[in-house]
Order: C-alpha cells, then structure tokens, then sequence
C-alpha cells in the first residue's frame, strides 16, 4: 500500500469466517498492525458491522438481537439488533468504547448495509414501539432512529464535539438517515454517480468504492474498467467535490483468506491508487505499461502479484 501511496486500511472485523477461540485478535496483535501501518504511513480504520451481519452475537447470551415471531409466537430465528433495548447500546457502548481505545483513528466504520425488516416487522413488541413514537409502518425511520442513539451513545450527544467521525453504508443514507451529524457515507453500489450527488447536496462528505470492487474483476480488460472510472467526472459544484473525500478498493472476504489475498488484492489495486491521485486525464495504454512494470518489481520481491495486462516477460 505505502509503495503506491495507499494511506488508508479498512478492516472488516466482525465476520463468523474462523474460530472465535484461536483465531481472534489479541490487544498486542492489534498494537503491532497499528504500528506496522504507521511505518508505512498507512493508517486503519475498523469496521464493527450493525446492525445486521451480527448472528454470531447471539452467542454471547445477551439479548441484543430481535427475537423473530410467527403469528403470535416467537420461533427460532433471529434478525438484526433490537434497536428498542436500552441493552443494546449498553453493550454497544462497552465495545465501541474499547475499540476506540484500541484504534486511536479519527473515523470508525459503523456498518449498516443489508438490513432485512422482515424480523422487526414480525415483533410485537418493535411494532408497538414504532406506534408509540409515530413511525407508524416507516421501519427506514427505526433503522436511522438506530443509528443515531448509536452514534450519540458511543460519540456523545453533542455531535459538534465529536473527535471521531462515523462512516456507514450507503444505505442508511438511501434509507432515510438525515440528521445533522459529521457522518460519512461510503458508497459501494454500481450506480453512484447520482447518489453521490444527494449525499453531497445534503451536506454529508461521502467515500466512493462502487466502481472499485476488485472482488468483480473478470480476466481480461475488466481492469480498465478500475482505471477508467473518475469520482471527480460527475457535474458538480466546488462545494459538493470539496466533501468526496476519497475513494477505497473493495476486496470482499467470503472467498479470501492468507493463500490467495495478494493475488486478489495486486497489482489491482495500484489502478485505484493511480485513478485516485493522477490528473484527469490519463491513457489505459500508457498505465497498462506501468502496471506491468509494478507487477515486475512486486515479483522480484517475492510477491505474488497476479497477471492483469496479459502475459508479460520481466527483465532479471
């Protein structure tokens, strides 16, 4: 990353990929990649994912996720975080609090894609508080009343005070969340350029991946694709580009683990990295040259870096 002045790792977390009893991150483990980044000019931002993608925290024997209900009965399921127990942002708060400590950055990555409302539609007991604070059927106004007693209990409620600026999914944006707080929003789907335009409009400062997920990058030219795509193209005012305060390479890791994550992730991802710092204009032909060469040096030291450009011959 630092080679190619990549100078932000985001680190999805929570994910039930490995066992939680040998392969977790230990405190000293988590100092020694902090450190490990900052040589390297690089710093890391965690992501905790709520308040879906949290089954796995229904083993902790805390109700924290909403009990699912067939007719008038409970069954066995469970969906996202209750966003009406109070246990919710205790526990939430103790954990957050922690990680802060352990990730000493200005932004935290809060999650919020995929959230279903099916389960909380089936909960007597959510739909009763959704009556009683008038959101009558309108779960987008649950979903975004969730995130801002998140943010408020972790952050304080002054949110003019905070040192910490929070970054969800795009979708909690597309789902109706507009209160006045420094949130970033971080876009990941294919078609951005016009909500990129809202959240800019709205006054948010917002993160572009949704033409970067090397996850979806076919052999052949798709990498051009990579290159080609400029978050500064859309029409714009000053105002609204001074808030895109960046782009991000995606590398989802349902399919990835130690073998295979430097051929997925390079030389990829230096087609990001020039497309984020080089000047407008810029010839697919005359990166595809410098790419190879990249890929070049990557392998003289030993790094498995993929074929992107073709097959290719690199000098001793």
């Amino acid at each position: 990353m630092g080679k190619v002045l990549m100078n932000t790792s985001h680190i999805y977390i929570f994910k039930g990929s490995y066992d939680d009893k040998s392969t977790v991150y230990l405190p000293d483990e988590v100092n020694a990649l902090l450190e490990y980044a900052r040589l390297r000019g690089v710093r890391v931002i965690p992501e905790f994912q709520t308040p879906a993608h949290t089954m796995r925290w229904n083993l902790l024997n805390i109700p924290l996720l909403t009990r699912c209900f067939k007719g008038d009965e409970p069954d066995f399921a469970y969906g996202p975080m209750n966003p009406t127990e109070n246990i919710t942002y205790t526990f939430l708060s103790r954990i957050f609090n922690e990680v802060l400590t352990a990730f000493p950055d200005s932004m935290i990555h809060l999650g919020g894609s995929d959230v279903s409302y099916d389960c909380w539609k089936s909960n007597p007991f959510i739909r009763n508080f959704m009556n009683d604070n008038g959101y009558g059927d309108d779960y987008t106004k649950l979903e975004s009343y969730y995130f801002q007693r998140l943010m408020t209990t972790i952050l304080g409620a002054n949110s003019s005070e905070w040192t910490t600026s929070p970054i969800v999914w795009q979708d909690v944006f597309e789902n109706g969340f507009r209160e006045e707080t420094p949130v970033v929003i971080h876009l990941y789907k294919p078609d951005w350029a016009q909500i990129l335009d809202e959240v800019t409009k709205t006054g948010y400062r917002a993160i572009l991946s949704s033409c970067w997920d090397l996850s979806a990058v076919e052999p052949g030219d798709d990498w051009k694709k990579v290159y080609e795509c400029d978050l500064i193209s859309i029409e714009a005012t000053d105002e609204q580009l001074s808030l895109i305060i960046g782009g991000e390479a995606l590398l989802w890791g349902q399919y990835i683990d130690d073998a295979n994550l430097f051929t997925e992730t390079w030389p990829l991802a230096a087609a990001v990295a020039e497309r984020l710092w080089s000047q407008e204009q810029s010839e697919t032909d005359e990166f595809a040259q410098r790419l190879h060469q990249l890929r070049c040096q990557m392998l003289k030291r030993g790094w498995p870096a993929q074929v992107i450009t073709g097959p290719g011959f690199c000098y001793p």
